[in-house]
């Protein structure tokens, strides 16, 4: 009876020890299954950042018009005063004026609309006026020109001809009734060999007629 027992008592042993051995054993919680669960919850905040990026970007658009369509922003724009940047990508003036242009409407986000209009376009049949709308969007992304922006579908010489100057670049300022205030060029002689600057001539001229604005 005993050595029976102790059989009975092996085998007991040994089917336990089986059982024990089967079980799946338990291991310390790894940290690295959070980590997905952290980079699914960064994820949109990154596509939201991206998205921003994005959007920032399309703020700044550009349209082509004839010269006649730009004279109708104008008209839209009263009680507004407008500055007019009569630019090319060619220009290397033009390009070093132009942030300047971009901060003119950063200093006075209120009651000043500028709008920049790109004289590339020459009149060539083979390069129509949306041709240069990626090199012209290129350069306005770089300022970050989210004013209006246009192609003139008007060719440059018939543009120079119509606002009487010789080339880029040209600024016109209008008044909030509407009325052109003055046209700035470099070939005029009261701005010497230089040519005009924004912060020395445009800006004054644009702060008087602000203060009319206020003050009417």
């Amino acid at each position: 009876m005993l050595k029976q027992a102790s059989l009975i008592n092996v085998v007991l042993g040994l089917l336990l020890a089986c059982v024990i051995g089967c079980q799946p054993s338990e291991t310390p919680s790894d940290p690295t299954p959070d980590l997905p669960q952290d980079q699914a919850a960064e994820a949109p905040d990154a596509e939201e950042t991206a998205s921003d990026e994005v959007d920032e970007v399309d703020e700044v658009t550009v349209e082509v018009k004839s010269w006649e369509e730009v004279q109708q922003m104008v008209a839209d724009l009263r009680g507004q005063v407008v500055v007019i940047d009569i630019w090319s990508t060619w220009c290397v003036p033009c390009r070093i004026k132009f942030p300047d242009f971009v901060k003119l409407q950063e200093s006075f986000p209120k009651g000043l609309t500028c709008i920049s209009v790109s004289a590339n376009y020459g009149g060539l049949p083979n390069e129509p006026p949306e041709s240069f709308r990626d090199e012209v969007l290129e350069f306005l992304r770089e300022q970050n020109a989210t004013f209006p922006n246009v192609i003139s579908s008007t060719p440059d010489q018939e543009l120079y001809s119509i606002v009487g100057a010789a080339a880029v670049p040209i600024v016109m300022v209008y008044g909030a009734d509407g009325e052109l205030a003055q046209v700035f060029t470099n070939e005029d002689p009261q701005f010497g060999e230089g040519g005009f600057t924004y912060g020395e001539h445009v800006q004054p001229l644009v702060e008087q007629l602000l203060a009319s604005a206020d003050g009417s």
